[in-house]
């Protein structure tokens, strides 16, 4: 009967117990099962499913979707970095202040006009 403790991340390589009906040994765990432990718990988003999957090809298959789409994202961002410190900050006004300004030859008032066309209904 074998039984393995679980590897515990916060005091780094843990050791394994495993129990042997002749005798029992201690072995130091893998550098592999701490990192597979690692992903599992991680909250990145596809690191515990990489890690949970079985089968050699779709786990490959996963990896490689994750590294496109990191290399994406830094592509994109790059590319809004680039454009971000492209634009000029730097914009000149000239503001005009003439001596006379021409006044129009007709105004009309909106508000005028709405009293016009509608009269009021009661004339006090």
């Amino acid at each position: 009967m074998a039984y393995n403790n679980k590897i515990y991340s916060d005091q780094g390589f843990s050791t394994k117990l495993l129990y042997n009906r002749n005798k029992p040994k201690i072995r130091k765990s893998k550098f592999s099962d701490y990192c597979k432990a690692l992903c599992k718990e991680s909250l990145i988003t596809g690191f515990p499913v990489i890690a949970s999957t079985k089968g050699f090809v779709r786990k490959i298959v996963k990896i490689l979707v994750f590294i496109l789409s990191t290399c994406g994202f830094l592509y994109q961002t790059s590319e809004f970095l680039q454009l971000y410190r492209a634009y000029p900050t730097m914009v000149d006004i000239k503001v005009e202040n003439p001596d006379v300004v021409p006044l129009p030859a007709i105004t009309i008032c909106n508000k005028n006009r709405q009293v016009f066309l509608n009269p009021p209904m009661y004339n006090i």
